[in-house]
């Protein structure tokens, strides 16, 4: 009978030391010992199919499974009754190492075999380096991003030299297509790079004017779009904003959400923002911010409205918010019953979370006796110290250096002694 587990542990001297893809592995069924097993590395991405084929010609009857090494479920399986052929093949769900058992229906076969491993590679979609695997980049065909998915690819490692520049998402301009998709970056446009236009910085993209703009943009003038008068710029009509560019651990956090669509737009009922963290180089969803049990009624922002909520970050980083919304859906109702007829998601700027109270030192109030130190971050989130001095009085400080004391009540910035502070009154 064929179990749902790969617990067998007799079959376990069989696994060979290598097998992967495009190779043949040649084995022997002696009597009753008519199954064996064999370790294969899988990975996310790709399709795998087993080929066994078995030359004996009595008791014939086949089987091919494949189990996940970690669990020991049963994930793929193939049986043939009256044939010592049978093919399995399998969309690899892990990247881990899956184990695939060969046997005969019958104890009693006695005969040699072949088993073939292929590999054909999938097209996985993404929407930023980040959701590919190790080694992959997100290739967008169009747009940077801005108007689809791309495709997880492994970067080529062996390009021609002609010269048909291009500009890559990561405003580089690059020999041809090639190269860039070997740096792993995806084509902007063709040409080199050029000043982004005035509606890129504004956070649009440009399009034709006779193309609609996607859902959560509005059209408006050229706004420097390359294609002149029959450009037109598409600006956010969904927008996320903070009201700071930078933060304190713990200190609050302001976002609004604006709808500047014509129709109202409906937003998750219990948790509004999901956080995006920014790791070498590519954004990383890390889930709501909050934990929900029920997902709540869907949250209506009218024509012109806002929607404003107070949110903490507590762990160093850059980070931005991105807010899902649905168009033309039912008020009153959970997002995923109020039959939304259109979706789309906004983000905020990037902004910065920093613990300003170490500044590098053990204790940040240890500096004088005779004052107190407030840290903040200055408009581009870096962490600045600011002193607020007391009377005049010459104190022994906390470290033996040097330090500025700003902030004074009479105005002016003093220096101490080494290993003394000097506050004016």
């Amino acid at each position: 009978m064929v179990g749902g587990k790969a617990d067998i542990p007799s079959w376990l001297k069989h696994i060979p030391a290598n097998w992967g893809c495009d190779s043949t592995l040649n084995g022997k069924f002696v009597g009753y010992d008519s199954a064996h097993l064999y370790s294969f590395p899988g990975k996310v991405g790709y399709e795998y199919t087993f080929t066994f084929k078995a030359t004996y010609s009595w008791y014939k009857g086949a089987v091919v499974a494949v189990y996940d090494s970690e669990t020991g479920k049963r994930v793929a399986y193939k049986r043939v009754r009256w044939d010592n052929a049978a093919k399995v093949s399998y969309k690899a769900e892990k990247s881990i190492k899956y184990l695939v058992a060969v046997y005969s229906v019958s104890v009693y076969a006695t005969g040699s075999y072949t088993l073939t491993a292929d590999c054909d590679r999938l097209f996985v979609t993404c929407q930023s380096d980040a959701s590919c695997a190790t080694g992959e980049f997100c290739k967008f065909d169009a747009g940077c991003g801005k108007t689809g998915l791309g495709t997880c690819i492994v970067p080529p490692t062996i390009c021609t030299k002609e010269a048909m520049p291009v500009c890559g998402c990561d405003g580089k301009t690059y020999g041809n297509a090639c190269e860039a998709a070997a740096a792993g970056a995806s084509v902007d446009y063709k040409g080199m790079c050029t000043a982004p236009t005035p509606c890129e910085q504004a956070g649009g993209y440009c399009t034709h004017w006779l193309t609609d703009c996607k859902v959560g943009f509005t059209g408006g003038a050229p706004l420097g779009c390359p294609m002149g008068k029959s450009g037109k710029c598409c600006l956010p009509a969904v927008t996320v904003t903070t009201d700071k560019a930078g933060y304190h651990l713990g200190e609050p956090i302001t976002a609004v959400v604006k709808n500047d669509t014509a129709d109202s737009i409906f937003l998750g009922g219990c948790s509004v923002y999901s956080w995006e963290h920014e790791v070498n180089g590519s954004w990383v969803n890390q889930g709501p911010d909050k934990v929900c049990v029920w997902e709540g009624v869907a949250v209506e922002v009218k024509a012109g409205g806002t929607y404003s909520e107070t949110l903490y970050q507590n762990t160093d980083g850059t980070y931005r918010l991105a807010a899902g919304y649905g168009i033309g859906c039912t008020a009153g109702k959970p997002m995923s019953q109020a039959g939304c007829t259109a979706s789309g998601v906004a983000e905020s700027d990037p902004f910065k979370a920093k613990n300003c109270k170490m500044l590098g030192m053990p204790n940040p109030n240890s500096f004088c006796p005779d004052g107190k130190m407030e840290a903040k971050l200055d408009s581009d989130g870096v962490c600045i110290a600011s002193y607020v001095c007391l009377p005049c009085e010459i104190s022994d400080c906390g470290p033996a250096m040097k330090m500025p004391l700003l902030l004074c009540p009479d105005g002016q910035n003093y220096s101490g002694p080494t290993g003394q502070c000097l506050a004016s009154g």
